[in-house]
């Protein structure tokens, strides 16, 4: 079985750790697009349409079903969450929530499929995958980088090179960001905001964190690693997104931690076993300690989204159970929540800017089963190198909304790996 201590990847005669690798490589350029199609959406269709002709000319159909039937509970909350999801969709009149269901469905079908053929002798498949992302946080660290310094040289970014129409998917957003709130006591530096082939941080740079505790943790192995590890921290902090330099020191500071308690293994061992309740617990009430207007607007609203999660009790029975679909949170938010009740500007149509907070609204209480088993069963039988960083993805999702392509493939591929060990396991 493979363990997620992945190692070095082997090479295999076939074409899916190239396709793997190429969706890694590219999931983190969510410009240039066309419209809303990303390049990671035209790789991952490609692989998708790979996979099918895999299973179909091996004649593997059935013993893929099988091994469905054998991780059934997974499997069937996976599809409980879809089914919630579209119901919403569907009862909202909202095309798009529909679109974001099948795109979920898809790539938790496409990370099964991956875990199936490594069952079937390809033991590092996922590997290449991992190494392709973490490739592509290196370059979106260079670009980052490059941005810096074109901003400072000319007043553009690499973005603002290419032809409009690839880079029209920022809608509103500015592609040059000055709003971060170290800005005033930095313009000496640089006022930029850089985002690389984004038009927000928020949704990739939490990948450069994943990727240098990935590496960090020896969960893969590359060569120049600490220059790789160097270079992704400078990424993490020339971006200035709050959330992800937050993670990244909290990463850091729990790592030291785990450190001072090496010798005190039921103190160890307590903190390995509690600290997702704990976090969690301080991630929900955080909130409630600040009024919206105490701080800047965009503070205040991250502070307490994750404790809104208490306001579905004003809304209906069906919205309980099944939630409100993906890219309709922001209805819930506008009617449903009495801090916000001030603030009209943000798109019902939208999702609230908390991939933590959302697994609870999009499917409801039925479909938010799938995450609560998914991530506890997946805590509970990692090695504490894992555990660091499920806890990292738990505390950047609680800043920032980034259910992209990259993050569902990287995080359900992770699962199916997780998931197949049996006892929890302490550190090494």
């Amino acid at each position: 079985m493979l363990e997620v201590s992945f190692g070095t990847p082997q090479k295999k005669p076939t074409f899916a750790p190239k396709l793997l690798y190429l969706l890694g490589l590219v999931s983190l350029f969510l410009l240039p697009a066309l419209g809303r199609l990303t390049l990671a959406h035209l790789f991952f269709t490609i692989f998708a349409l790979y996979l099918i002709s895999w299973l179909v000319s091996a004649k593997l159909v059935m013993p893929f079903l099988s091994f469905l039937k054998k991780n059934r509970l997974f499997a069937l909350l996976a599809l409980l969450y879809f089914i919630s999801t579209s119901i919403a969709a569907v009862k909202e009149k909202n095309p798009m929530g529909l679109l974001a269901s099948l795109m979920f469905l898809g790539v938790f079908w496409g990370a099964a499929v991956v875990y199936f053929m490594e069952e079937q002798g390809q033991n590092t498949l996922f590997l290449f995958f991992l190494r392709g992302f973490c490739h592509s946080a290196v370059v979106t660290s260079f670009i980052l980088l490059v941005d810096v310094w074109l901003y400072r040289t000319s007043g553009k970014i690499l973005l603002q090179y290419l032809p409009t129409f690839l880079t029209t998917p920022a809608g509103e957003h500015v592609l040059i960001n000055t709003d971060h709130p170290l800005a005033p006591y930095l313009s000496f530096w640089h006022p930029l905001r850089p985002a690389a082939f984004s038009w927000d941080p928020g949704l990739n740079i939490p990948a450069l964190v994943i990727a240098f505790v990935v590496i960090n943790e020896g969960l893969l192995i590359m060569k120049y690693n600490r220059l790789v590890r160097f270079f992704l921290l400078l990424g993490i902090f020339l971006s200035f997104s709050k959330t992800s330099v937050i993670a990244c020191l909290a990463y850091l500071l729990l790592k030291g931690i785990f450190f001072v308690l090496r010798h005190k293994e039921k103190a160890q061992s307590f903190m390995e076993r509690w600290f997702p309740l704990l976090l969690f617990l301080f991630l929900f009430h955080i909130g409630f300690f600040f009024a919206y207007e105490a701080l800047p607007m965009t503070y205040s609203r991250h502070l307490k989204y994750l404790g809104s999660v208490v306001y579905l009790v004003k809304t209906s029975v069906w919205d309980i159970l099944f939630g409100f679909g993906y890219r309709r949170t922001g209805y819930f938010l506008l009617n449903h929540v009495p801090w916000f009740q001030q603030d009209k500007q943000f798109d019902p149509y939208a999702d609230i800017e908390s991939l933590l907070t959302n697994v609870f609204l999009w499917g409801g209480a039925m479909g938010s089963l799938f995450w609560l088993y998914s991530y506890v069963k997946a805590y509970m039988g990692s090695k504490r190198q894992e555990r660091l960083l499920l806890l990292v993805i738990m505390f950047l999702s609680f800043g920032y909304n980034f259910h992209t392509v990259w993050f569902l493939f990287f995080y359900l591929s992770f699962l199916w790996h997780q998931l197949k060990r049996e006892e929890p396991q302490s550190g090494v």
